[in-house]
């Protein structure tokens, strides 16, 4: 069995941050594929994090983590019981799923007129 350097890890990780990627909420398990699950719901978008808004730090585990609050506004309709996040390379479903994460405070019931967010550090990725 190989392993990934520590410079490889942060470069790999780094790499992720540098797509500006997007971030799903799942109202499940996506599986691997990252596909299964996502919220359907009109009140709800992917969400673009920025290059500058994650940080990657530590060795052994390497680890990616958002440093803001992610904002995905107001359910106005209920959005189930979120578990999950995806790291994704765009916003629609014809781009590629990158990493896939249980939320900490899950499940999280999604209500109508809540605001939904993840906390900054909620998003976090470890390469080992």
């Amino acid at each position: 069995m190989s392993d990934f350097t520590d410079h490889q890890e942060s470069e790999t990780l780094s790499s992720i941050a540098a797509l500006n990627p997007h971030v799903a909420l799942h109202a499940g398990d996506p599986t691997n594929s990252g596909e299964v699950n996502e919220v359907d719901a009109a009140s709800y978008d992917r969400q673009q994090v920025m290059e500058a808004d994650w940080t990657v730090s530590g060795s052994d585990p390497t680890n990616l983590t958002n440093d803001n609050t992610i904002d995905f506004g107001e359910a106005t309709e209920s959005w189930g019981d979120v578990t999950h996040y995806v790291i994704w390379d765009g916003a629609t479903d014809t781009d590629n799923a990158l990493v896939t994460g249980a939320l900490d405070d899950s499940p999280h019931s999604i209500t109508s007129g809540e605001q939904v967010s993840i906390p900054a550090g909620g998003v976090s990725v470890d390469l080992t």
